[in-house]
């Protein structure tokens, strides 16, 4: 089963994240080829913006599916942060969405998305 992890970037600060890559239709990670890709865009949810366009990713373990991915402090800086109203006590809201596009020797070409991007001043 899946678990909800909140995918949080703090606004001026370089951010490194992981992702393991499944196997379709299993729970056990995708063995990677070294002639596999992957890039990452940030996007707005609301006005569809991109932010960060097809920006590579590195395959950091490939016999357990893992890549990474790397935003930058000025990358960071640029994101816009969203908050709450007053009487929700300001809480920081998600306002991107992150999607990781795959081309894999394995499975073809796939697309995953985070939908819930929370950008906060830190």
């Amino acid at each position: 089963m899946a678990t909800v992890t909140d995918f949080i970037i703090i606004k001026g600060k370089a951010l490194e994240f992981f992702i393991t890559i499944k196997e379709d239709g299993a729970t056990v990670p995708l063995v990677l080829d070294i002639t596999d890709t992957f890039t990452f865009s940030l996007v707005d949810k609301k006005y569809g913006t991109k932010y960060i366009t097809d920006k590579s990713m590195t395959i950091s373990d490939a016999l357990n599916g893992e890549i990474s991915g790397v935003i930058t402090a000025i990358e960071s800086a640029t994101l816009p942060s969203k908050k709450a109203n007053a009487e929700d006590y300001f809480i920081p809201r998600p306002n991107l969405r992150l999607v990781v596009h795959g081309d894999t020797l394995a499975q073809g070409e796939m697309t995953a998305l985070i939908e819930d991007v929370y950008v906060v001043v830190g």
